[in-house]
């Protein structure tokens, strides 16, 4: 994960390699890699990207899993105005994906559940002076 962002086609075949990789330790290699990539600032970004390009279940899966481990362990990495727009882009893909599989659905479905309570605790957490 050094070396700042990973392209999209090295985030396609890390998901590539997690789920189809016949050596087990190319599996395993990727999934560090990945669990790498979910822990980085990248991973709202390449997250979103990979749904917008819904190219196959497996990286829109990962990508919703990760959207949705963001949120409820790396949200306040986000500014407060972007709060909005990501539930907006949230419901997008849900829309957008509503038909590639209910998995990655339910995924998304969570990750806004999981929003919507960070942003009411984060809003009772603001205080003005």
């Amino acid at each position: 994960m050094e070396g700042g962002k990973p392209s999209l086609a090295l985030v396609y075949q890390a998901v590539q390699a997690l789920y189809h990789d016949p050596d087990p330790a190319g599996k395993e290699r990727a999934s560090v890699w990945l669990g790498e990539l979910q822990r980085s600032m990248y991973a709202w970004e390449i997250s979103d990207q990979l749904l917008q390009l819904k190219q196959d279940v497996e990286s829109c899966y990962f990508a919703a899993q990760t959207m949705k481990m963001k949120i409820q362990t790396s949200f306040y990495e986000l500014p407060a105005d972007t709060h909005m727009s990501l539930r907006d882009s949230l419901l997008a893909h849900i829309e957008n994906l509503k038909d590639l599989s209910p998995i990655i659905v339910t995924q998304l479905a969570l990750a806004i559940a999981d929003l919507a309570l960070q942003m009411a605790s984060w809003k009772g957490c603001v205080h003005t002076h």
